[in-house]
């Protein structure tokens, strides 16, 4: 593999460090309070209470690859990014001259002389549940000195007892959001009770540390879900995201606010991906009911009941987007044509 220098053209080789190579780039990466870069093989991932929603990074490689497809290998075997369905667009993205998008799990930018030779990945919610091994994903980020510039940590109750938006409240009223001796900015995203969802804001978005509780299973279509998601964004805006927060999730989404050091229940990444995938199914079947179910009717009235030959011509290839990644893979694997 090629390392692509600033104007696009292909060097012969890469030497030197990471530090080396960058202009001006002299001191030693800062190290956080807390972080620790040998952590006990015993005790390296923590992920019984949360799970990772959202992580994005910029690394500037020391190490060759493709000019085309930059870490099309360590997506697919580091971050197990399926290698389908990913396009190169025609423009580029906040800076960079390329840009790839990887299906339904993140994407890839790339290129740019403004952009220091950097590349820049970044994993939302469908991305990070297709993670396996995030040991292993810390341990390369920490080896390519990747900096983490957005890290969001999740915890969901999907009875709604220790995690709503009525406690939410309760928990401002007693100050347990404070930090420093400050309460933050709070906000209540309000459906009104329409059954689209209410959100509590934590914090302002811009700054480093944003906290959200919302009822994620109305979000998501179901508007008698009592499943409620706390959430905490992490972003580089006015700190250092440290790598051990990957390993160690469980303790920073707890220590991120007062209000969460009870955090106990155990949290299943497993059971998340399948309530997502039954809210999912089951609201786009009650869409189809309410937008076509008449229309299906007169078409099997018009055609003797013949409901198979209904079905024939109405359907067309392709999955919907919202379905797309929890039944696409599947689908593939099994050699069903999409």
């Amino acid at each position: 593999m090629k390392y692509p220098s600033k104007n696009l053209l292909l060097k012969d080789s890469v030497t030197g460090s990471a530090s080396e190579r960058a202009a001006g780039d002299t001191a030693p990466r800062k190290v956080i309070r807390g972080e620790s870069n040998t952590l006990s093989q015993n005790n390296r991932l923590s992920h019984k209470l949360s799970i990772i929603d959202y992580l994005a990074f910029t690394i500037r490689p020391n190490f060759e690859f493709s000019a085309v497809f930059p870490l099309k290998d360590e997506l697919i075997n580091i971050f197990n990014v399926p290698d389908f369905g990913w396009v190169q667009r025609s423009v580029g993205w906040n800076g960079y001259a390329y840009r790839i998008d990887l299906d339904c799990f993140g994407l890839l930018a790339y290129g740019g002389l403004s952009q220091n030779e950097t590349i820049h990945v970044r994993f939302g919610g469908k991305g990070c549940a297709n993670v396996k091994d995030w040991t292993l994903v810390h341990d390369w980020l920490q080896t390519t000195e990747a900096k983490i510039s957005r890290l969001d940590i999740a915890h969901d109750d999907f009875t709604g007892s220790s995690i709503n938006i009525a406690k939410a409240i309760e928990w401002e009223q007693a100050g347990l959001y404070a930090s420093g001796g400050r309460n933050p900015k709070t906000h209540l995203r309000d459906d009104r009770d329409s059954g689209d969802g209410k959100t509590f804001e934590i914090g302002v978005r811009k700054s480093g540390k944003f906290g959200r509780i919302y009822e994620k299973g109305r979000e998501l279509g179901d508007p008698k879900s009592d499943w409620c998601r706390a959430e905490i964004e992490f972003k580089s805006a006015d700190r250092i995201i440290p790598y051990e927060a990957i390993l160690l999730a469980d303790q920073y989404l707890s220590g991120a606010y007062p209000a969460f050091k009870f955090l106990n229940r155990i949290q299943s990444r497993i059971e998340t991906i399948r309530n997502e995938q039954s809210i999912s199914l089951e609201s786009a079947i009650e869409w189809c009911r309410i937008a076509c179910g008449q229309y299906i009717n007169i078409l099997c009235l018009l055609n003797d009941e013949d409901c198979d030959s209904v079905i024939r011509t109405l359907r067309r290839p392709g999955l919907p987007d919202r379905l797309e990644p929890q039944f696409k893979k599947d689908l593939i694997e099994a050699g069903t044509t999409i």
